[in-house]
Parts: C-alpha cells; structure tokens; sequence
C-alpha cells in the first residue's frame, strides 16, 4: 500500500516485507505480472520489479523510471494486460508506455540521456505513446477494453486488433484510441535544432469519440467499457450513458 513518500510491501501474514522509496507524493498503484507501477503528481511512473529480492527492512528504489513529457498528473494508472502489458496515465493528456517489444524506431531514442533500450516482451519502452487531444482541464479517466478471450470471432468483436483505450474529458466526452496500433507518428519535447536534448514521443490519434446526447459539456465522474465493444460514462446528472465502438 502507499504511504507519505513510498509505497510497503505487506506479507500476506501482515508482516512488513519492505519499503519502496518514491520521494514524490503517489496518485495511483497497480501490479501486473512483475511489475508494481506507481503513478506520482509530478507526472513520473515508477516500476518496481516484484521479481527481484527484497529484505525486511530494506528500502528499494525504483528499477525504471518513466516520464511522458505530455502533463502526465499521477490520477489515474491503468494495466492492458494483453501482449505483454502497456501502462496508460491522465494527465493533460493521456499517455502510454508499450511493454510489448515493438522495435519502433525513432529520431530521438536512446539521445536523451538514457541507456540503450533493448526491446524484451513483457519490459518497458521508454519512449511515450502521447495521445494528442488538448481539452480543457484534460483526460480525468483512462479504461483499456476488456478482451474475451479463446473466443470466436462475433459480430462487433474487437479480436485481432490492436488494444483499444477509452478516455475521458472533464467536459464529458469519451474518445477511443488504439496507442499500440502502427504506423506511429514521431516527435518529441523540445528544440529541433537540439536533437540531442529532444525528448522523444510517440503520437497517436482519436479513433472514435462520442459526449452527452445534449451536445453540452456535462461533469462526468466515472469511466468503465460494459463488455468487448461497449463503452459507458456515469454523468454527474445521474445518467449511465453507454456507446457501442464499432470494430
């Protein structure tokens, strides 16, 4: 669980394991497979490999540190669990990290003082997967779809695409996004004229979007998909207001 600058590690005795020091304030946890993610306000997410050897008592630090360079804010984390995983954040837009292996190349990799990445399933791409949308006060929510898995193909059925992300304004609208899906764009944070310092991005853009039937910007408070292909927002007028995504 998360404490005032890290997060403990509990046996499941309720004996205290370790703890993971963060020096920032955590929004978001979330395990899968091996990795414990920690989403903090400054925009960092921070991974914990779970397979590695923790002492009582010990404090460890971070095995990666990822940062999206696109106002990530910590509120929300959430695993896809397909394919070796991908990480999605809020922010002032939402942002995701592929743990899949795509060898994508890019201008700016492994330029910005960080050590050569090496493509492994299963272990993160440093380099973010920027979801380009600008909305006032930003992306409050992110949802992957749930994927059924071992069936057929149905009418409707998402299966052999790409993971699909929904996304959610604070006006109320829902976008969807496939941030796995190639060709990517390539760009990055910084000067052009200084490559070196340039910090590289993926861009990816809306598939599909949809808001409240009145056309109005509406508070939404909740963001979930129903099943494969259904995506639903609770408003804060108290309506649950479902879309079918079309494959």
């Amino acid at each position: 669980f998360a404490l005032k600058g890290g997060v403990r590690l509990v046996s499941r005795q309720g004996q205290p394991v370790c703890e993971l020091r963060t020096g920032s304030m955590i929004r978001s946890l979330g395990v899968f497979e091996h990795w414990l993610a920690a989403a903090t306000y400054d925009g960092a997410v921070l991974l914990w490999d779970l397979e590695a050897s923790f002492f009582p008592g010990a404090q460890a630090a971070p095995t990666v540190t990822l940062r999206s360079f696109c106002g990530s804010d910590g509120k929300e984390l959430c695993w896809n669990t397909e394919g070796g995983g991908a990480i999605a954040v809020s922010g002032s837009r939402a942002a995701v990290f592929d743990f899949t292996g795509q060898n994508v190349p890019h201008p700016y990799r492994n330029k910005y003082g960080v050590a050569p990445w090496t493509p492994r399933r299963g272990h993160p791409d440093p380099v973010p997967r920027v979801c380009m949308h600008s909305a006032p006060g930003g992306v409050q929510s992110v949802a992957w779809e749930p994927r059924r898995q071992g069936a057929g193909q149905a009418e409707g059925s998402a299966e052999g695409m790409s993971p699909r992300l929904a996304t959610l304004d604070k006006q109320g609208a829902v976008r969807v996004w496939q941030p796995l899906s190639l060709p990517l764009r390539k760009g990055g944070n910084g000067n052009p004229s200084q490559p070196q310092l340039m910090k590289p991005q993926f861009y990816t853009f809306p598939r599909q979007d949809a808001a409240h039937p009145t056309g109005e910007s509406v508070d939404a408070c909740a963001l979930l998909w129903l099943r494969e292909g259904v995506v639903a927002v609770g408003y804060s007028t108290g309506e649950l207001i479902a879309w079918r995504v079309a494959a």
